[in-house]
């Protein structure tokens, strides 16, 4: 790179922009080209500070190890913006890890001579000062954000943890429910059973009484029904349910249903007439 290539960018960098061309010179003739490939490391967090950089052209990321030594995103910089400045200022190991996002073109000045160019040019230092606080502030910005998404994103796994156990709780309800039914549905086959027995005997031991045949016709149909129903049941607690399809005549479904209900309208001074066709 010539050297009026380095003065024009060391001029568009935000801690060298103020001084004169002159003054640029002597930065330009301690900045030593520097080139990475993307993904390389360009040095890492607690490393020794030897030299701060700025980049000509490309990205950086800046990353800081998190829980269980994971490297966390904090920002990234682009072209013209300097890193690595904070640790050669305060003389302390590095506090982050600088990691080429794209292929990386930069300008290196050492330690030592950074040193003696602040001890030239004072104004540098107020640059210096700017540009690190205006670093630790979007670095601050970024973590607080970042924060603030994963807190969304706890909250709303959270609440997706929270419905899953709710389902689970009532799902467990279901299955208690269910088996408690099934042991009743059991129980209740034996008198609907001696019901039915009853019933056939009563018809056949009153053949000649048409009321007491429709009447306990009614209780075999009920009964044989109420049967169907626990049955059903008893599969549906057992995680199991098939719709049973039959042909059924409709003017008999509606005898059927008329002398289900006829006694009870009756007491009720309610007269029902049907005309039903076979």
């Amino acid at each position: 790179m010539k050297l009026d290539e380095k003065i024009e960018i060391l001029k568009s960098t935000p801690i060298f922009c103020k001084l004169t061309t002159e003054e640029i010179k002597d930065v330009a003739d301690i900045a030593i080209e520097d080139e990475y490939r993307s993904g390389d490391i360009v040095f890492n967090e607690n490393d020794v500070a030897d030299a701060f950089y700025i980049i000509v052209s490309g990205i950086v990321e800046i990353l800081k190890k998190g829980e269980e030594d994971q490297l966390e995103i904090l920002a990234e910089k682009g072209d013209r913006k300097i890193f690595g400045e904070m640790a050669v200022v305060d003389e302390l190991p590095r506090s982050a890890t600088i990691k080429a996002k794209t292929d990386l073109m930069l300008l290196k000045i050492d330690k030592e001579s950074f040193k003696r160019l602040l001890e030239k040019y004072s104004n540098i230092s107020i640059e210096v000062a700017r540009n690190i606080c205006q670093t630790v502030r979007t670095t601050n910005s970024n973590y607080i954000n970042d924060l603030e998404l994963r807190n969304k994103q706890l909250e709303l796994a959270y609440a997706k943890l929270k419905k899953t156990q709710d389902e689970l709780i009532r799902a467990e309800k279901l299955s208690v429910i269910g088996k408690f039914a099934s042991l009743i549905i059991h129980d209740i086959k034996n008198p609907m059973s001696n019901i039915r027995a009853y019933a056939e005997l009563i018809k056949l031991g009153n053949m000649a009484d048409t009321k007491i045949q429709k009447s306990t016709k009614v209780i075999i149909s009920e009964v044989d029904r109420l049967t169907k129903m626990t049955g059903e049941l008893l599969e549906f607690s057992r995680g199991e349910f098939n719709l049973n399809k039959t042909p059924v005549h409709f003017s008999a479904l509606l005898e059927n249903l008329i002398d289900t209900v006829r006694e009870e309208l009756k007491s009720k001074n309610i007269k029902i007439v049907s005309k039903l066709s076979y």
